[in-house]
């Protein structure tokens, strides 16, 4: 993805929600400034953010679980997958918000699965969250 095109959409982005949070990515090879992680605060709830390939099975709930209590999160938003999960496991909340695109398939979608286009919007109050997802 040539990094003119990745600065447009960080720009459109930023133009949306001003206080935009983004970590760096499997294919973020210039991005050498992003970081792996990031965590938002938001009333008393702790939001984790990273990107699946930091993760050596991101799809093992034993070891997202590792990872929500390294970040000491209450939910953790994962990528890299391209596939919409959402599921609460030890009272934290997992959300992976799918691929906007549904471009390619990293290898996490069953030969008989198919790619789906999905994003994930959270409304996030002092004490509570709501996850919607859309697919196209």
């Amino acid at each position: 993805y040539p990094m003119q095109k990745k600065r447009h959409s960080f720009e459109y982005l930023r133009s949306i929600a001003p206080d935009l949070k983004i970590v760096k990515g499997k294919f973020d090879t210039d991005a050498t400034s992003l970081p792996l992680s990031q965590v938002v605060v938001h009333g008393s709830l702790r939001i984790g953010f990273l990107e699946g390939f930091t993760m050596v099975a991101p799809m093992e709930t034993d070891l997202m679980l590792a990872e929500a209590n390294k970040l000491d999160v209450d939910v953790l938003c994962w990528g890299g997958t391209h596939r919409f999960d959402a599921y609460e496991y030890e009272n934290k909340f997992f959300v992976n918000p799918g691929s906007a695109t549904g471009a390619f398939s990293t290898g996490w979608v069953g030969e008989e699965e198919e790619m789906v286009p999905s994003f994930c919007l959270m409304d996030v109050s002092a004490q509570t969250m709501m996850a919607g997802k859309w697919g196209m």
